[in-house]
């Protein structure tokens, strides 16, 4: 498996993707893959797990609401989409409820995909900074 950055799976979190880190094992991982470690139904799973059983050992990365995707990517099309019909092309799809791999898929189509990751790169660093400090998982110095 493919180790990513921090920003890279803040960048990946979407509508129905939920995202927990454990400091124990300086693992990000998916709901799915704690359920997958347990005999429990998913309802079970959730409030049990997630609300008491380890809550101390799982922290949630930050939530699809919480990161505005569409603003970081309405950046990206402002400052460095300059083809008129492009931009209207991605515009549009923004204006769509569920825009996040739409966008995606259209920008790797248009290539431009590599441009929108360099530029879009120091937005989801913040992020991910300032949700580490907030949650005290800075590493050691």
């Amino acid at each position: 498996m493919e180790k990513m950055v921090l920003s890279d799976i803040f960048r990946m979190i979407g509508k129905d993707c939920y995202f927990y880190y454990r400091p124990k094992t300086r693992e990000v991982n998916t709901i799915h893959y704690y359920y997958a470690q347990e005999d429990h139904n998913t309802e079970n799973f959730l409030s049990y797990k997630i609300g008491s059983g380890i809550s101390g050992e799982l922290i949630p990365l930050p939530r699809y609401k919480d990161i505005d995707h569409k603003n970081i990517m309405s950046f990206y099309i402002k400052e460095c989409v300059h083809d008129k019909e492009t931009r209207r092309k991605l515009f549009n799809i923004l204006r769509n409820h569920d825009f996040m791999d739409k966008f995606l898929a259209a920008v790797k189509e248009l290539d431009l995909y590599e441009e929108y990751i360099m530029v879009t790169d120091d937005i989801y660093i913040q992020l991910a900074e300032e949700w580490a400090e907030e949650n005290g998982v800075l590493p050691a110095k």
